[in-house]
């Protein structure tokens, strides 16, 4: 199965980072990543994400509802600098 990351020469780095009341809170395709300043927490990931979302999109079961979607890219465009 071909994947986006294939695509490109070099890997991308796609993550989310949160600041909040002392903490870091990182999602990324790797999985979760939750710092305090003492400690550092990962929560991996179990299956790779972009072949569970292949795999949804070619057996027509798509993760979100058409609606999920445009809310989201919504936002991202609403959130760019």
């Amino acid at each position: 199965m071909l994947r986006a990351r294939h695509l490109l020469q070099a890997s991308q780095a796609i993550q989310l980072q949160l600041i909040y009341s002392g903490r870091v809170l990182t999602l990324s395709e790797q999985g979760v990543r939750i710092e305090t300043g003492r400690e550092t927490t990962e929560l991996r990931t179990i299956q790779d994400p972009f072949e569970v979302e292949d795999k949804a999109f070619l057996n027509d079961k798509p993760l979100s509802t058409y609606a999920d979607a445009l809310e989201t890219h919504r936002l991202c465009l609403a959130t760019r600098i």
